[in-house]
């Protein structure tokens, strides 16, 4: 029995070494290879037209407004807006509310400052003809106690001549 093993198996090895079956095996490893590689091609291109023909697809639906993610990333840009627009708006308002505020405190300010100059001014004023009044005073009493009575005496008026042509000329328009 040992010997019909090593006999087939002497068989075998010297029917794969010869130069006839090498060169087989060869052809058919460079085949298979080839096939392979032309199978990978194959199937690289079949990918790449799907991924062409996705391409054109989602570029259709985004060109119909459609495609998923371009809804997705216009619905979030949206929100930022509508956001960005409701902040603007209370900023707007509370700076309204603000100088509506100054508007308010400048005219209190304003209406105050007026009042107080014009007690001032009133003040001063009084002030002014009180002391005039004291001078006038002053200078009657000065005038009192030094005898000079110029104030006293009437003041008369000079009464002139009638002329002859006046007097007929008055009658002329009286009557």
């Amino acid at each position: 029995m040992r010997t019909s093993r090593t006999a087939t198996a002497a068989t075998r090895g010297t029917a794969a070494s010869t130069p006839r079956s090498r060169s087989r095996c060869i052809r058919y490893y460079r085949l298979v290879k080839s096939i392979k590689k032309a199978n990978k091609i194959h199937f690289n291109k079949i990918l790449l037209q799907d991924k062409l023909a996705e391409l054109k697809r989602q570029l259709r639906q985004l060109q119909d407004g459609v495609l998923p993610e371009y809804l997705k990333r216009l619905r979030r840009l949206e929100s930022s807006y509508k956001e960005r627009a409701r902040v603007n708006q209370v900023v707007r308002d509370l700076e309204i509310e603000m100088v509506e505020q100054d508007f308010v405190n400048e005219k209190r300010a304003s209406a105050r400052e007026y009042e107080e100059h014009k007690v001032f001014l009133r003040e001063q004023l009084v002030a002014e003809l009180e002391e005039k009044q004291k001078m006038i005073e002053a200078e009657r009493h000065s005038m009192e106690l030094s005898g000079d009575s110029t104030e006293l005496k009437p003041i008369t008026t000079r009464k002139l001549r009638r002329r002859a042509n006046e007097a007929s000329s008055t009658s002329i328009i009286s009557t």
